[in-house]
């Protein structure tokens, strides 16, 4: 998967650049020589906050990077324009890219919200179980895992040496992201050969997880403050999630913008790993707007550290808020 093919062949597979980057060729963002012994004291990569009743951890599974330009913007806006947006907002090129899983416990339920990387994927990734288990939680624990969608930094960690990873847990995906990448070996043979490897392990995995797995639906409520909201465009069954406890409501919206600078100021720019960038652009208004009219809280798996924010509407545009962090003030 070392290869980029055309996007002409990505398109065409119904994968975006996603598929003929197969998201894991991010461009490796290790510190300088002089850090590495340091680095994994800079911030344990767990961040706690309550929701409500609810306990909330953000879990870092990693990080990578990928350019500017043309991952931003390279179908839908100029190079000149996206890469001054990227100077002005001061984001170095590659730009940093965050992977975040969030816990929730309940008073009856201990949820992940999907599943990370897992192994293989670089030394700076796979990073969720190791995390998960400074806090305490063993993947047994888990009594639910939902899948906003099928990427491999958010399904792979779901399974290891083909046995499903969070064995006791009850899966929820939605239908339309089973159906998409339920492939058989016919069809994958005739992709492209740098996105079989993808498709092949995507399958795989969710076949694994199948007897686990339920297929959800828009609108559902899968437990008590979860209820799953139908996101598409950066895969076809994209879903996020709205939990809400106590009063206060969190929109967990994984992907559906995947810079809190650049696609929240010009959600008309596409990201080059959403399979249909109109779409793409759609749901983030839609979403981003009623999030910012509820003026609720968003968390989203690639933003800055810990993930939390709020959303204010500038225009035609948007502006991320990120959430104070705070130390033991909750």
């Amino acid at each position: 998967m070392s290869t980029l093919i055309n996007r002409r062949d990505a398109l065409r597979w119904g994968l975006g650049l996603s598929g003929a980057f197969a998201l894991s060729n991010l461009v490796s963002a290790a510190p300088p020589k002089a850090s590495q012994e340091g680095r994994d004291a800079n911030g344990a990569g767990i961040y706690h906050r309550p929701l409500g009743e609810f306990s909330l951890w953000t879990v870092s599974d990693g990080f990578g990077a990928f350019p500017v330009y043309p991952t931003f913007g390279g179908r839908t806006g100029s190079k000149d324009a996206v890469l001054e947006a990227a100077r002005r907002w001061h984001l170095s090129d590659p730009v940093y890219n965050n992977f975040m899983m969030l816990v929730v416990r309940t008073p009856d339920a201990l949820v992940l919200i999907d599943t990370g990387n897992g192994e293989g994927r670089g030394e700076n990734s796979g990073k969720l179980l190791a995390r998960l288990k400074q806090l305490g939680f063993a993947p047994k624990d888990f009594t639910h895992v939902i899948i906003t969608h099928a990427h491999p930094d958010h399904l792979w960690g779901a399974v290891s040496k083909g046995k499903s990873v969070f064995s006791e847990a009850k899966y929820f995906i939605g239908q339309a992201e089973m159906r998409f990448w339920n492939r058989s070996d016919a069809e994958i043979r005739q992709a492209p050969e740098q996105m079989r490897g993808m498709l092949t392990t995507t399958r795989d995995a969710l076949r694994v997880l199948e007897p686990q797995v339920k297929q959800v639906k828009d609108g559902e409520e899968v437990l008590p403050g979860f209820t799953m909201l139908d996101m598409p465009g950066h895969t076809p069954g994209h879903m996020g999630v709205q939990i809400r406890s106590g009063g206060e409501t969190l929109y967990h919206v994984a992907d559906i913008a995947n810079q809190v600078r650049l696609l929240f100021e010009h959600p008309e720019w596409d990201f080059s790993y959403d399979n249909d960038p109109e779409q793409a652009t759609a749901t983030r208004r839609r979403v981003l707007g009623r999030i910012a009219e509820e003026r609720a809280l968003i968390f989203g798996t690639h933003y800055t550290f810990p993930g939390f924010g709020y959303v204010n509407q500038t225009g035609e545009g948007f502006e991320y808020i990120p959430e104070p962090i705070q130390f033991g003030g909750w």
